[in-house]
């Protein structure tokens, strides 16, 4: 068996080479006058002999050469062992499972894992009498020609010569049911045979289940990896650390795993978009590594590039690149739904706006955004400024906040909207939604507000009146029952005498409270609250989501994960309460909104390459026409290609059934990007050590009967080596033609 049978055909035509030049080289007769042939015909007879043994031996050696060097190109594999049925006339049934996941794709030797399974494969496809068989392509999904055994085993060896690895994990279960059902609904009375060609990858193999097969069902498996484990280095994965702003710079964490018995110094490189950032680290021998670092972003939107790893010498160099992306955010934007008058001073809509646009406010350089956790995290001892940052009644309100009490504007970070009648592409602009005295919410905004939370955007409601508990329920109800609130609201019943209430409960090891640090207690020492809502423990509600108790045991403060987003509720009126007239609500709603609220995640989703996704898009139904979808090297999508769209009231879902290659997938709306995922390999697949042979026979064989091939050091080194020898072989046949030559004085 060779693995490059064609060279065989051309060493054959080339045999001829030396017959034909000897033949055309070979001395003929000349005509001469002499005087006598008496002396002439003894030297010719003399040196008649001497010229045909020459002649033999110089075409020999060249005929010899060329076989040699035809067969060392064709790669022989003499210990090849090929399954036969025991009886020429029995009927065989035949599945051929090749493993066509990426560790395949790895090197031994300086072969191809792939390219050594091939001919093995071929030579279990060759034709025998009473022969069937199909063939499985086996990755994240099996792949059979047919949908039963044939004994058209050409389009089977066809299909061999044009499959390839593919960037995906191989799920063997699968592949092993779909091969046990082709035996099931098959001839139950042929001899049945299932061989397996991999490099039986312990992450893919060490979960699997042969009692699927029948029990008298003949199970081989081949092996193609070296005994000798594959070094490998791999970039396994990118990810950026919190929400990315604009005109900042990213920090990011790449995880470098080291498949090796050595310890490596690795340098790796960010491209992103027309940046490029060098990282460098110390990965430790068989652990994952991540290297931290910087990079600079410019400009608003998704952006996508690439991790590769520098002059990494390893054995799979498809891992070494990775494709990332990620969302770079603008400085959050902040609504303020109310029915407060834009000029009505003191109200719950003006200290929340004077508070947030001290802490959100643009820089006053061009271009240029505040870092919101640098202003609001910066020390510990922010809680004890002095009275200043206090918000006093009367004091004008910032430049950079609206004032329109009707629709608003997005020119500041911080806007008002009517909660009567709001903006609705306005407020879906918002990252945060803050509910102050918002009267009683119609059912469209209810609606917004819902597909909002779902969507990933978060709302902080400030609680005080009955209309307050209302709106709180019917969003709880809008949420459906898969969210659940961890108190439920109530108003105070009307005459009740309204005691003041203080903080007793408060969870200092989280935001907002842990930015006081060790001055939590003396923060919130003189804080008196007066009106806001009742609440009791909800059935079913989570405990951990209360983060600060009043006196009378009714939740002050609440935050619970919806969806994508958070709900948090403030339980106080701002009015009646001291809380604004301290140096406490700055800090405590700057924190609560940078570090709890707008949390939108900058990572681009993640999805390993072969496998279905499934990603809900930033756009109504009514744009659906005039989105776009991009590919892997931005190359467009037919309908075909980009899989399912289905319009929730949330939005629209995209479902992908496959993805193919690696890479970055897109979608634009008049374009622009407006979300995206990408697609790598799996990070198992890098790790290229092999299950040993023991392991099946004792743990995996399902009480069935194994017999395992290992084409690896002692079977396939033997096989690869040689053509090494019948080069050597090539080689010493010109030696000797030279030296012959030499001898007969040529």
């Amino acid at each position: 068996m060779f693995t490059n049978g064609w060279a065989l055909a051309m060493g054959g035509a080339a045999i001829m080479l030396p017959v034909v030049i000897h033949w055309l080289t070979k001395p003929r007769p000349a005509r001469m006058p002499v005087s006598t042939l008496r002396f002439i015909r003894g030297a010719v007879e003399q040196r008649r002999s001497r010229y045909r043994l020459r002649n033999f031996l110089i075409l020999l050696l060249r005929t010899v050469a060329i076989a040699l060097l035809a067969m060392a190109v064709a790669r022989p594999l003499l210990h090849h062992q090929v399954t036969a049925s025991t009886s020429e006339s029995a009927t065989v049934t035949r599945i051929v499972i090749l493993d066509c996941s990426q560790s395949m794709g790895s090197r031994d030797g300086g072969i191809i894992r792939f390219e050594r399974a091939r001919p093995l494969v071929s030579e279990l496809l060759r034709q025998q009498p009473s022969l069937k068989c199909n063939l499985l392509l086996a990755a994240a999904s099996p792949n059979s020609v047919f949908d039963a055994p044939t004994t058209n085993l050409g389009v089977l060896r066809d299909s061999l010569q044009k499959a390839s690895v593919r960037p995906e994990r191989l799920r063997l279960q699968p592949t092993l049911n779909s091969a046990a059902e082709m035996f099931s609904a098959g001839d139950q009375n042929s001899q049945q045979e299932v061989v397996i060609v991999s490099d039986f990858q312990r992450a893919n193999w060490a979960a699997a289940d042969f009692s699927v097969f029948p029990k008298d069902c003949q199970i081989q498996l081949r092996s193609v990896a070296a005994t000798e484990e594959a070094a490998n280095l791999a970039v396994l994965e990118f990810t950026p650390q919190g929400r990315i702003e604009s005109g900042r710079e990213a920090e990011a964490v790449i995880r470098i795993g080291n498949y090796s018995e050595t310890a490596r110094h690795v340098r790796v490189e960010v491209q992103l978009e027309n940046v490029v950032v060098p990282f460098e680290g110390f990965c430790p021998a068989r652990a994952v590594t991540g290297i931290g670092g910087r990079i600079p972003v410019n400009g608003e939107g998704w952006h996508f590039g690439t991790v590769r790893l520098i002059d990494a010498d390893d054995a799979l160099p498809d891992d070494n690149v990775l494709t990332i992306g990620l969302q770079v955010h603008p400085q959050p934007r902040i609504a303020i739904l109310t029915r407060d008058k834009a000029d009505q001073i003191p109200s719950a809509s003006y200290y929340i706006e004077r508070a947030l646009s001290s802490t959100f406010s643009r820089s006053t350089s061009p271009g240029i955004a505040t870092s919101t956790a640098q202003k609001s995290i910066a020390q510990n001892d922010i809680a004890t400024r002095n009275s200043d940052e206090a918000i006093q009644p009367g004091t004008a309100a910032p430049a950079t906040a609206t004032q329109a009490s009707g629709a608003g504007t997005a020119a500041g970070t911080v806007m008002l909207l009517n909660a009567a009648d709001p903006d609705v592409d306005l407020l879906r602009q918002a990252d945060v939604i803050v509910l102050a005295r918002p009267g009683r919410l119609s059912a469209e905004t209810l609606t917004v507000l819902t597909a909002m939370l779902q969507r990933g955007r978060s709302l902080l409601y400030v609680a005080g009146d009955q209309l307050d508990a209302a709106n709180l329920n019917d969003l709880a109800k809008s949420l459906g029952s898969s969210v659940r609130l961890p108190v439920d609201f109530f108003p105070r019943p009307a005459g009740r005498s309204q005691a003041t209430r203080f903080l007793t409960d408060v969870d200092r090891r989280r935001p907002p409270f842990s930015i006081f640090g060790d001055e939590l207690a003396a923060a919130v020492r003189s804080l008196e609250f007066s009106d806001g809502l009742l609440t009791r423990p909800a059935k079913d509600g989570l405990k951990d989501d209360i983060r600060a108790t009043l006196s009378d045991q009714s939740a002050f403060l609440t935050v619970t994960a919806v969806g994508r987003g958070r709900l948090a509720v403030m339980n106080t009126d701002l009015e009646r309460s001291n809380i604004a007239r301290t140096p406490v609500l700055v800090p405590l709603l700057g924190e609560l909104l940078s570090q709890e609220l707008t949390t939108t995640d900058s990572r681009c989703p993640v999805y390993s390459c072969g496998e279905p996704f499934t990603l809900q898009l930033p756009v109504g139904e009514e744009r659906l026409s005039d989105l776009s979808f991009l590919g892997p090297g931005n190359t467009s999508l037919s309908e075909a290609q980009r899989g399912q769209l289905t319009a929730i009231p949330a939005g629209i879902v995209w479902d992908m059934f496959s993805t193919p290659t690696a890479g970055a997938w897109q979608v634009q709306l008049e374009g622009r990007t407006v979300s995206g995922v990408v697609t790598s390999i799996p990070s198992e697949e890098s790790d290229l050590r092999s299950i040993p042979e023991n392991v099946f026979a004792d743990r995996l064989s399902g009480g069935r009967t194994l017999t395992y091939s290992d084409g690896s050091m002692s079977g396939e080194e033997r096989q690869d080596d040689v053509w090494v020898w019948l080069a050597s072989a090539c080689l010493g046949c010109m030696i000797l033609e030279l030296l012959t030559l030499r001898l007969f004085g040529t």
